[in-house]
């Protein structure tokens, strides 16, 4: 609609926002977050995935809640084991149900707005709230989209703010994102250009492509930031597998428009980013690593 000016004004920024959030659960529905596998107590975990399932299987048949949330995650993306959304939900309510936040999380998530199995929007909610009561980052953002949009509670796009920032400051990127937009639009809090860029210049910088995409437009544009088409160039050509046609259209334009030594000096700026992101990437995979190692190590001296 935005992208081809269909009934309302042409946009192409408000179209890869628009996109962006619809891309895996529709035109209308909002993009939640889920946890990941959890590492935190069990050691020597095989990488072969039937080999994996067979591990935690048999630590989540003793009661114990990571290898139950693990199993859960194992059926729910078939790894090593045929899908199964039954069994995955199955799977995350014994570990919920001994406090295992993210289980809690990915049980309210996956039952929020479904209705199945007993569940409805209520009882969804509520198990994400527990998650969230822990502390548990993920849920909190979550809680903020579900006030963002109003399923199943009253809507409130200022909760949603405050739930947003909450997350963002805490260098979560989709956070940072989505405190973003609120800024852009003046949604829940005060409008501020200049904050909104700041913040998907923070997701950017950790490799988010909707903010990448994003800046790219603020500095075209000059939207709470200084216009600088070799910015704009800079984060448009930062590999991103699968490009956007709207910005590929925008970065052919003002590639036409610059000297094939700025556009050399764009490119050379993207290919640093680009290595920098990777190498972040990677430190960041090491301190997760270690951090869960000294949880086993404590674990196992308790």
């Amino acid at each position: 609609m935005y992208q081809h000016g269909l009934g309302v004004e042409q946009d192409d920024m408000k179209s890869i926002r628009m996109t962006a959030r619809s891309s895996l659960f529709g035109a209308s529905a909002p993009q939640f977050q889920v946890g990941a596998l959890d590492n935190s107590k069990l050691l020597n975990v095989p990488k072969n995935d039937a080999t994996a399932e067979h591990y935690y299987r048999a630590a989540a048949e003793q009661g114990d809640a990571v290898a139950q949330y693990n199993m859960g995650l194992i059926y729910e993306y078939g790894r090593g084991v045929e899908m199964n959304t039954k069994t995955a939900l199955w799977w995350y309510r014994q570990a919920a149900i001994q406090g295992h936040a993210a289980a809690q999380n990915n049980l309210g998530i996956k039952n929020h707005g479904l209705h199945q199995d007993g569940f409805d929007q209520a009882v969804a909610i509520n198990w994400i709230l527990r998650a969230a009561y822990q502390g548990y980052l993920p849920a909190i953002l979550n809680m903020g989209t579900i006030y963002e949009y109003g399923q199943g509670i009253p809507k409130s796009e200022e909760i949603a703010a405050d739930l947003f920032a909450r997350v963002a400051q805490s260098g979560n990127p989709l956070a940072q994102v989505y405190y973003a937009e609120m800024l852009a639009d003046g949604r829940g809090v005060p409008q501020d250009k200049k904050a909104a860029a700041k913040w998907y210049g923070l997701a950017a910088q950790q490799g988010n492509v909707f903010a990448q995409n994003i800046m790219g437009f603020l500095y075209l544009k000059g939207i709470g930031v200084g216009r600088d088409e070799q910015q704009a160039l800079k984060w448009w050509s930062i590999p991103q597998g699968k490009e956007n046609e709207i910005v590929v259209k925008y970065r052919h334009q003002i590639e036409g428009e610059m000297t094939p030594e700025q556009i050399s000096q764009a490119r050379n700026l993207a290919r640093n980013l680009a290595q920098n992101l990777a190498q972040n990437l990677a430190r960041n995979q090491a301190r997760n690593q270690a951090q869960n190692l000294a949880q086993n190590w404590r674990e196992l001296h308790k």
